[in-house]
């Protein structure tokens, strides 16, 4: 995801399953949903695309220390080109996450996305002489760790909040201890169709996270052009997908239509009741503290919840920013290197008594350690 926090060694969040896929009709004939990927990997699997590579992703924007935060690419079919852009956008605070099924009612809960998501765009062309009818367009994603999702197209205030039809997906990182992975498939078009379901089933005999398409799931859903419209699915046994359908209408010859969807993620520490000390690192998989990390001290009773840990170096320019939109106080001390180091903390739990942190923070000059 191109994070530039520092600290940031990097999470697995997704396996592969961020695809998209186009349906149509040309002459009378229905041409089905079709994958613009060829190779889903983990699990790995060949799909029904039969795109061709007609410009490979390549950079398009790099910063001074050649990071890349835009790229592109095009594909095309015998009757289709679709370009591709890909995008890492700043969003300074995060953007909504919407986490209440739509059809539950009320005003819904969200939570603020990390820092920095993935703005991708797809310009769809018709290169063929003929009138495509029906143009469908899919967005399918599963995460690493789902075991749970939901579709909620409430609105909620925050960056991008046009971006409202969310699909989030959560579960659980066990191979990284107590962290829960939550990741966003998000619209700014409300889908025609969508559903949260399996992504094969873990136990059943048949499917594994490694090598073959799944027996059932969304995915299969897609390929048949049959979202069931299902917003909440948490089934017993993982894995867990959602993917959203949009209604594109017809596409005259040389006519381009353009569709955007937002990536984004988060991750929480899960605090069992009964655990009073722990740590908060949202920077990379080890158990231990490192730059960024917050660890914390319950002295009162607490509920189960999750702790949120944000860490950022800001250069002034930003910290401006973060002023004007209320997110901070204007410092009104010194900043040690021409850097401003903030932390976020969030518990969505319940405590009574005093709630000790303490902040592991870069050691710039005159910065240590500090704790209140």
């Amino acid at each position: 995801m191109n994070d530039k926090t520092p600290g940031y060694a990097g999470r697995e969040y997704l396996s592969g399953e961020w695809g998209a896929a186009v349906g149509y009709s040309k002459n009378g004939a229905t041409v089905k949903p079709t994958w613009l990927e060829r190779d889903f990997i983990f699990p790995d699997w060949t799909t029904n695309s039969n795109f061709s590579t007609v410009e490979a992703i390549h950079a398009t924007v790099s910063d001074a220390d050649g990071v890349v935060s835009s790229a592109a690419s095009t594909i095309a079919n015998p009757d289709i080109q679709i370009a591709q852009s890909f995008q890492i956008v700043d969003t300074l605070t995060g953007t909504p996450m919407g986490l209440a099924a739509a059809s539950a009612g009320g005003a819904g809960r969200s939570f603020m996305s990390n820092r920095y998501a993935l703005l991708q765009s797809y310009s769809i062309t018709n290169t063929s002489t003929d009138t495509l009818n029906n143009l469908q367009f899919f967005q399918l994603l599963h995460g690493m760790h789902s075991q749970a999702g939901v579709y909620d197209n409430r609105g909620y205030a925050g960056a991008y909040s046009d971006y409202r039809h969310d699909i989030t997906l959560h579960g659980n990182d066990n191979g990284a201890g107590s962290q829960v992975d939550y990741i966003s498939l998000s619209s700014s078009q409300a889908p025609t169709a969508f559903e949260i379901g399996h992504y094969g089933v873990e136990g059943n005999g048949i499917d594994e996270h490694s090598q073959g398409k799944p027996s059932v799931g969304t995915h299969i859903s897609v390929e048949e052009n049959g979202l069931n419209n299902n917003d909440e699915f948490a089934p017993e046994h993982p894995w867990v997908a959602g993917a959203e359908r949009w209604n594109m209408d017809s596409l005259a010859p040389g006519e381009t239509k353009t569709l955007s969807v937002m990536l984004s993620l988060l991750t929480g520490w899960r605090v069992d009741a009964d655990t009073n000390i722990g740590i908060a690192n949202g920077f990379s998989n080890n158990a231990g503290p490192s730059i960024g990390s917050v660890g914390y001290e319950f002295t009162g009773a607490h509920s189960a919840g999750q702790f949120f840990a944000r860490y950022d170096q800001e250069e002034a320019d930003i910290v401006q920013k973060l002023v004007a939109k209320g997110e901070i106080g204007a410092p009104t001390f010194s900043v040690p290197g021409g850097r401003l180091q903030l932390f976020g903390v969030d518990f969505d739990g319940e405590f009574t008594g005093l709630l000790k942190l303490t902040f592991m923070a870069m050691n710039l000059p005159q910065v240590t350690r500090s704790e209140f």
